[in-house]
């Protein structure tokens, strides 16, 4: 719930300012799913890190230490849900605002 909210927080902030009004629903787009995985690793490392379940992973990627697990479990991963959020988000969020705006006003 915190990500949809902050999300939102920095949507409605980004569209207030003139400069970056048009960037608003990309950037929002983009960190929408970057803030999920930082919550989620964040969790995740916190209430279970010390877990064998989780040391077999640490172990197996060879992690020294929680951030260095963090990077390798997320990887490629994080890194392209955030690139396919960013373009296909921000290809359905901006005509979608539209149509609900003109829907609204009809």
């Amino acid at each position: 719930m915190l990500m949809g909210w902050l999300t939102g927080v920095i949507f409605k902030a980004l569209k207030n300012t003139k400069p970056m009004k048009n960037f608003a629903t990309p950037i929002a787009c983009l960190v929408g799913p970057i803030l999920n995985t930082i919550f989620f690793m964040s969790a995740l490392c916190i209430c279970f890190y010390n877990t064998d379940f989780i040391q077999g992973f640490v172990s197996d990627l060879g992690a020294s230490n929680v951030l260095l697990f963090v990077v390798l479990f997320v990887g490629i991963n994080g890194l392209v849900e955030a690139i396919a959020s960013f373009i296909v988000g921000t290809a359905i969020s901006i005509p979608l605002s539209k149509v609900v705006k003109t829907t609204k006003t009809a």
